[in-house]
Formats: C-alpha cells, sequence, structure tokens
C-alpha cells in the first residue's frame, strides 16, 4: 500500500522538517504541500533543521498550488 502525506496551506517551515522526520522514522517518503506558505519552503534552513536527518524526504517532497 502507498501512503501519500499531504499538507495544506502550511505556514511554518519548522512543521514541514519536523513531519519529513516523523514520516521518515514511520518508513514513508511521500510528502506533498499544497499551496505552502513559502514557495522555498522545503529549502527554508528551518524545515532542513527540523528534518534532522530526514532531508531526502524533503528533497524528495513537492509543492503544488492546487489538489
Amino acid at each position: 500500500m502507498h501512503v501519500r502525506f499531504i499538507l495544506l496551506q502550511t505556514s511554518h517551515a519548522g512543521n514541514v522538517g519536523a513531519v519529513a522526520r516523523a514520516m521518515k522514522v514511520m518508513g514513508f517518503d511521500d510528502l506533498v504541500l499544497v499551496q505552502p506558505r513559502w514557495h522555498d519552503v522545503l529549502q527554508r534552513e528551518e524545515a532542513i533543521e527540523r528534518a534532522s536527518g530526514a532531508d531526502d524526504v524533503l528533497r524528495k517532497a513537492r509543492s503544488v498550488q492546487s489538489w
């Protein structure tokens, strides 16, 4: 079974990093952000720091403007 995590209108880069870290711990790696507040949220320093070793999940993640 394939599992995809979708975050809607995220407004805090640190939360995106924390989600990536939690996903990696559970063995998931498919993350999609829909209309994030910051267009570069996946590359923001705070997201990378909070990902704490799950930067591969952030690199694979994608950002889209609609479903």
